[in-house]
C-alpha cells in the first residue's frame, strides 16, 4: 500500500537536493532536466545565482534585485 505522506517526504527531499545541485557551474541541459523540482518565480526581492521556474523555464538570477511593485524587472 502506498504511504502519500511517505512519497511527499521522498518527493520534498528530493526538489530540495535539485536545488542544491543547480548552481552556477550547472551545465544548461542538467538545470533542464532538474526543471520541474525548482521553485516557481515569485515576485520580491531576488538572489543572485537563484534558479527558478518561470512559465515552464528555468531561468537564473543574474544580478541580486527586488521585483516587488515591478514584476517585468
Amino acid at each position: 500500500m502506498l504511504d502519500l505522506n511517505a512519497l511527499r517526504a521522498i518527493g520534498m527531499v528530493a526538489a530540495r537536493l535539485a536545488r542544491q545541485t543547480v548552481t552556477t557551474d550547472t551545465a544548461a541541459n542538467d538545470v533542464i532536466d532538474y526543471a520541474a523540482l525548482l521553485m516557481p518565480w515569485k515576485e520580491g526581492p531576488q538572489v543572485a545565482d537563484q534558479v527558478v521556474v518561470y512559465n515552464g523555464y528555468p531561468y537564473r538570477t543574474i544580478q541580486a534585485h527586488d521585483s516587488t511593485g515591478d514584476p517585468a524587472w
